[in-house]
């Protein structure tokens, strides 16, 4: 999820890249690994952009939910 967002974030694989010091090719492979296992595209790729799709712009809000829930639940329990 954090790569996914990171790339969303930018709009860039490579954007992506340099801000969680890993390579544009581990971020490429990680993004297509998660659309074949959700079985969706999240991005509509060009030589020269990267956008979400529909799909993944539901899927990024649904990211951001989960993690916001996630930090909630731990400051809960403090």
């Amino acid at each position: 999820m954090r790569i996914f967002m990171a790339v969303a974030d930018h709009a860039s694989f490579v954007g992506a890249s340099r801000k969680l010091g890993l390579s544009a090719t581990t971020v490429t492979r990680t993004v297509r690994s998660l659309e074949t296992a959700l079985g969706i595209s999240l991005f509509n790729r060009t030589t020269r952009s990267v956008h979400l799709t529909t799909e993944g712009v539901v899927f990024l809000a649904r990211c951001r939910a989960a993690i916001f829930d996630l930090g909630s639940g731990l400051i809960a329990r403090r």
